[in-house]
């Protein structure tokens, strides 16, 4: 079995779309084709990819993605539109989409073996719908017809592209926003979860394991990424605060160096802390990693800097 796995991204995201596809060659026990989605103005983005994934001897499968028309990008990248373009450009029965900002833990393929039975897409409930949260953000997303409906998260996506349901996918989405443009809060997300509606396979959470601004304990940490532990397929790190940034949780952000070490023909710099509010959030994420001296310390430094602000004003 050959399983295609497609990434869709612009230039920004196009290195950690290959530290992404080397996870995934690292545990796959099948052959894997890559799909590369870029928009037809990027052509960095495409070379990054391909060029990468060819020094580890994969062929990738290209395509230049155009809507035609525009999509408002709310705090992401518009780019992530370019995956509505995916049913009229990949000639795949069914293919796995994966977002960027992911490690596999596990081969691909048993994510891609699950039966979509007469369903379009198979995806796990997203972190805003846990039970905990769901309502909170229930009354902000686009409403449902039927209150039972589940809201997917699209960070993977398993997508039967020859459903009936993919045909005019770009008119169907725009025409969707057009008609609620207040309740699009996670963009494209919001659109597959409405357009779909009906016809989404709610697979189980291994396969997209959301880690939301890498807030997670030293413990569970270690026995989710424990080699033996197979309750993870994929680690996706959802929200602002990304491994590849200084000021996320030291043990993500070395955990997905060790899978960005492979690189052959680049080379992705941790981003340094840029204010206050990732300083402080830092200090959270040493905590949480048990680096307690440190997170002590850095407190007490925000604190010193909050007290010199708050004296400058009073002046």
């Amino acid at each position: 079995m050959t399983i295609p796995v497609v990434y869709v991204f612009d230039k920004n995201y196009a290195a950690y779309s290959c530290v992404s596809a080397i996870s995934a060659l690292q545990h796959a026990t099948e052959d894997i084709v890559f799909h590369a989605v870029t928009d037809h103005t990027d052509d960095q983005a495409e070379k990054i990819f391909l060029d990468e994934l060819n020094a580890h001897g994969q062929t990738v499968k290209t395509y230049k993605a155009n809507l035609g028309t525009e999509f408002v990008a709310r705090r992401i990248s518009s780019s992530a539109y370019l995956k509505l373009s995916i049913p009229n450009l990949v000639k795949e029965k069914k293919v796995l989409y994966v977002d960027g900002d992911t490690i596999f833990k596990d081969c691909p393929s048993k994510a891609f073996g699950i039966d979509l039975e007469d369903n379009v897409l198979g995806g796990v409930c997203d972190y805003s719908h846990f039970p905990q949260h769901r309502k909170k953000w229930e009354s902000k997303i686009i409403p449902f017809e039927n209150s039972n409906e589940m809201y997917i998260n699209s960070g993977l996506l398993l997508w039967n592209l020859k459903a009936p349901e993919n045909k005019n996918l770009i008119e169907k989405c725009k025409k969707i926003e057009e008609r609620y443009p207040d309740k699009l809060r996670f963009n494209d997300q919001d659109l597959f979860n409405k357009v779909f509606e009906g016809k989404k396979k709610i697979i189980n959470y291994q396969f997209n394991h959301q880690i939301w601004n890498g807030i997670i304990t030293k413990s569970d940490w270690k026995r989710l990424s424990a080699p033996g532990n197979k309750n993870v397929n994929l680690f996706h790190f959802i929200g602002k605060h990304k491994p590849w940034k200084k000021c996320c949780n030291p043990l993500i952000t070395n955990y997905w160096k060790t899978f960005a070490s492979q690189l052959k023909t680049i080379k992705v710099e941790i981003q340094p802390i840029e204010n206050f509010q990732q300083r402080r959030h830092f200090a959270r994420m040493l905590h949480l990693s048990e680096r307690y001296q440190e997170a002590s310390e850095l407190r007490e430094e925000l604190m010193r800097t909050m007290d010199k602000r708050l004296q400058e004003m009073k002046k």
